[in-house]
């Protein structure tokens, strides 16, 4: 029974005796009536509007709550109106909560094969049923196509009245890999008939909302004590969520978690944040890329709590490491490509030029590889490439720069270094090839290689050093191969017979 009802109830009775009974009594048995019945009537009347501010403080904390959430969630009452939406929900119909707030997704939307859909599902939903189903459409504003992971589920409401819970989560750039999402588990208590039983409903009906997300969500208060967490968060850091509750952490990493401390200060006293974070898990050596949102808000007992979401982009990342990786890489030998060595290269001459720094050019290319090719195969020769790319990386320092600059001739770029300095790297790998036969699926092979070295001048652009160090990897080439030239010193060619190598 209503309270409203039990107000009226006194005006009833004395309405009935009236008309019973009348007569000269009635006054006295009015008066006697009020009497009797308007203490209580008053108290029920004051519970009610304590009920109805408690009501409207409880409905504001769960709308700021859901406007946290990136994905479009929505409440529906057992006509299928909606109650309630989420900030993400407005976005992607591309309107107002005024033009929503009541109305069906018939009354809504255009479609109506889709609005019967909704509205079936709704009525299923309500009876008892749960709903996680994946579906592939279109966008009916944008006409984009979409897929998604669409959710329902029944609660009673704050006030008894049995709600619909929704969700929708767009999986178009992951839902072949990802379509393990949340199902809701907890169903909300009956209703409740006083402020302490009100308040654990509450809690209970934002509990299923965030579990709804696929992403971790905490609540917490000042000092790092978390109240609350969804089923994302709790499977993320390994914890039984039940036993997580209005637990305080011990910090493993002291300055990380006063950085956290201080963040969270700053989210309490009305600052919103949200960044990315990459860390590694301790547990499992994981690679985890975040961007984490944290926004103020007022939970249920009143006090000010901090409400984030932890949305994992580490696929992505990971994803986009590869291909610049691939971009950058040779496919073959691993280290630097044609094209991001003349970018770096490019850079590195710019610096030197504006800072007066000394840097050189090596220009290598291994001799006779062509007859490694049709002697042993390609697949040999491609050993062979490997190899070459191998010593030059453990020959150079860590600030050099190696490349494949096409087929069999390499190049490496030597920041902060004379050219006297370069040669000696350039004479020392030469050095090495010559007396270490490369290790092949063929057997041990002799392999040598000519070179040129260039110093960088102060009107020298990156194509000028390169055509003057190649200029003398084809003298060294000319003079007998198995060598490297200086391309300072200006020497003679002599074309010499190599034929019998």
């Amino acid at each position: 029974m209503h309270i409203r009802s039990l107000l009226v109830l006194p005006l009833v009775v004395a309405a009935i005796w009236m008309f019973l009974y009348g007569g000269a009594s009635m006054p006295a048995f009015g008066v006697g009536m009020l009497a009797g019945f308007l203490p209580p009537a008053i108290g029920l009347w004051g519970l009610w509007c304590r009920f109805r501010r408690q009501a409207v403080a409880h409905y504001d904390f769960t709308q700021n709550l859901i406007d946290v959430i990136p994905h479009p969630v929505y409440v529906k009452d057992a006509q299928s109106r909606y109650r309630m939406v989420n900030r993400a929900f407005l976005e992607d119909q591309e309107s107002s909560a005024e033009s929503i707030i009541g109305r069906t997704v018939r009354e809504i939307t255009n479609d109506s094969v889709s609005g019967k859909t909704s509205l079936e599902e709704d009525a299923a939903v309500l009876a008892g049923a749960e709903l996680r189903v994946e579906r592939h459409d279109v966008h009916p504003l944008t006409g984009a196509e979409r897929h998604r992971v669409i959710m329902k589920g029944s609660c009673p409401g704050l006030t008894g009245e049995r709600l619909l819970v929704g969700g929708n989560f767009d999986i178009t750039h992951w839902w072949i890999s990802e379509q393990n999402l949340l199902q809701a588990k907890q169903r909300l208590q009956e209703a409740l008939e006083n402020e302490v039983a009100l308040r654990q409903r509450t809690e209970d009906f934002i509990q299923r909302l965030i579990d709804v997300i696929p992403d971790p969500v905490f609540i917490k208060k000042s000092g790092g004590q978390y109240v609350m967490i969804n089923e994302a968060f709790a499977r993320y850091r390994d914890v039984d969520k039940l036993k997580f509750k209005a637990f305080l952490p011990v910090p493993k990493n002291p300055l990380a978690h006063q950085k956290s401390l201080d963040e969270d200060a700053r989210v309490l006293s009305g600052e919103d944040v949200t960044k990315e974070d990459h860390t590694i898990r301790q547990a499992t050596g994981e690679e985890v890329f975040r961007i984490i949102s944290k926004r103020r808000s007022i939970f249920v007992d009143g006090d000010p709590v901090i409400v984030g979401v932890e949305h994992h982009i580490t696929e992505w990342r990971l994803a986009e490491r590869e291909l610049k990786r691939l971009a950058e890489e040779d496919a073959l030998t691993g280290i630097a490509n044609r094209r991001h060595f003349n970018r770096e290269a490019e850079r590195a001459i710019e610096q030197a030029h504006r800072y007066n720094e000394q840097l050189s050019l090596l220009m290598l290319d291994i001799d006779f590889f062509k007859r490694i090719n049709d002697c042993y195969g390609h697949t040999v020769g491609d050993e062979v490439l490997c190899e070459m790319a191998r010593r030059m990386q453990l020959c150079l320092r860590k600030s050099d720069l190696p490349g494949r600059w096409g087929g069999e001739e390499f190049v490496a770029l030597l920041p902060h270094t004379m050219l006297e300095t370069a040669l000696m790297v350039a004479e020392r790998l030469r050095a090495e090839f010559a007396d270490l036969p490369v290790g092949t699926s063929a057997g041990a092979l002799p392999v040598t290689f000519s070179g040129g070295s260039a110093q960088l001048r102060p009107d020298d652009s990156l194509q000028s050093l390169t055509a003057r160090a190649d200029a003398a990897l084809y003298r060294a080439k000319n003079s007998g191969r198995n060598r490297i030239e200086n391309a300072e010193t200006g020497a003679t060619v002599f074309p010499e017979d190599n034929a019998a190598w």
